[in-house]
């Protein structure tokens, strides 16, 4: 995120870049190398320094029956060549999906500590190329082993039939804390079968009390619809398209699809699809919503298409490996102290950048976009959220800080120039620019809360 940051508010100007680099023979040298960010493309509204993060190709799970399972890989392996070349696994999943048939790639692959070599031939499967469904497909793949998992799903026949509520966690499945694991194996061998679920309260400001957990029977294919947010009950929604599927396709963003090859469309029936009929074309029934009372758009339905393209798969799920670095008590407040500098001079770099024309002003937000921004750090964990709230506060402290009237800054501005002048400025003079400041003010709220309804109008949009 800082080198996204950086990229953006420095278009243009040099940066140094201080780099680590591990030399052959295992030693450690550091560099320092000077570079500008840019627009890599006439498209782009931002500029970038072209540089992609390296997620280690680590694996939390080797699905059953695949390539990966039966070539050898494990959980906890770590990949970190294929066919000699050093991936990660952004890399490793594009190179996988460049391939056109099945091949035998050889891995280097490091496994308690020691690096062996194995061969791994891929897969074809099916794939939906250029569109993406608010139901996800293949979802289980997605659930993590990390932590206690929320439960997603908001539908209350899905709340009556399981006794799940939106927010609470299940920490274990038949007794396993590895629940990502544990699913994608019992969906492999029966997804209506009923397992017991460990279930935690939804988390609140407060320490959660020992006893509170409770135990549940639920089917394995509720647990995931739950964990995914995946309701079964619902047709398929088209979430978003390519601008080139759309335009060969005649499909829009939030049509719905109602019958796939003259069945009713449910997520199960899409993944059978997928799996089992590749290179074929599958005729869909869609339905399109009216839009405005039907002045943008009138509500239709229509008959399209289709296509199960193929792709190369392994089987394996990626886990998410993250690396904390400890501060001393005594480092704690000149970090956040360093941390509330830094973000200062960011924030002055933006505003620069507002004055200057290099940042549409459409990108600022207002009490809508803070609303929504809080709400997501908090789902994620509190110390998000305690980030989030710390960046909102530098942000009012700057703004207040402006020599605008009405703020502190512009008091402070007055006083400066009263003291320069060494003579009170007059009442009516000071009545005018406060009145000028709150106008400014004002304006300024409507213009970002307009900002805010208009990226909710847009999302609400085909």
């Amino acid at each position: 995120q800082d080198i996204i940051t950086s990229a953006v508010l420095s278009e243009g100007d040099e940066s140094s870049v201080e780099i680590e680099r591990t030399q052959k023979d295992g030693t450690v040298q550091r560099y320092i190398s000077r570079i500008a960010s840019e627009r890599l493309s006439p498209d782009e509204k931002m500029a970038r320094y072209g540089i992609q993060i390296f997620q280690s190709a680590l694996i939390e799970h080797v699905l059953p029956g695949s390539p990966a399972e039966q070539n050898g890989l494990q959980a906890k392996d770590r990949i970190h060549r294929v066919n000699g070349e050093l991936i990660d696994s952004g890399s490793f999943k594009t190179t996988i999906q460049a391939l056109e048939s099945d091949e035998t790639l050889n891995l280097e692959v490091e496994r308690d500590g020691e690096i062996i070599e194995l061969g791994l031939t891929t897969k074809t499967d099916g794939v939906f190329e250029g569109i993406s469904f608010t139901q996800p497909l293949g979802a289980v793949v997605s659930i993590q082993n990390a932590e206690p998992q929320p439960i997603l799903l908001e539908n209350e026949s899905f709340s009556q039939r399981t006794q799940l509520k939106t927010g609470e966690l299940i920490s274990a499945v038949n007794g396993q804390e590895d629940i990502g694991t544990q699913l994608r194996l019992l969906m492999e061998e029966d997804p209506e079968a009923e397992v017991e679920i460990t279930v935690l309260p939804a988390p609140s400001w407060f320490s959660r009390k020992a006893g509170n957990e409770r135990k549940l029977t639920v089917s394995v294919i509720d647990i995931v619809y739950g964990l995914t947010n995946t309701d079964n009950s619902k047709t398929l929604k088209i979430r978003a398209l390519t601008p080139e599927f759309a335009e060969t396709s005649g499909l829009k963003r939030k049509d719905t699809i109602t019958h796939v090859d003259l069945q009713e469309a449910t997520v199960a029936l899409m993944e059978e699809i997928r799996s089992n009929r590749i290179g074929e074309t599958i005729p869909i029934k869609v339905h399109r919503p009216s839009v405005l009372f039907g002045f943008y758009q009138k509500e239709s339905t229509f008959d399209a298409e289709l296509t199960v393209d193929s792709v190369q798969r392994v089987g394996v799920v990626w886990a998410q490996e993250t690396i904390f670095h400890k501060q001393k008590p005594a480092d704690i407040i000149p970090y956040a102290f360093g941390e509330c500098i830094r973000r200062s001079t960011e924030i002055g770099k933006i505003l620069g950048k507002l004055v200057t024309g290099g940042i549409s002003p459409k990108l600022l937000g207002g009490p809508v976009l803070i609303y929504e921004m809080t709400t997501a750090s908090a789902r994620m964990s509190f110390y998000q959220l305690l980030t989030m709230v710390a960046l909102i506060s530098v942000n009012l402290c700057i703004f207040n800080l402006l020599p605008l009237p009405v703020l502190d800054g512009g008091q402070l501005t007055i006083i400066a120039i009263e003291a320069i002048r060494r003579r009170p400025v007059s009442t009516r003079i000071l009545e005018n620019v406060q009145q000028a400041g709150f106008i400014f003010i004002l304006g300024l709220l409507v213009f970002v809360t307009f900002n805010d309804v208009s990226r909710i109008f847009e999302r609400w949009l085909p």
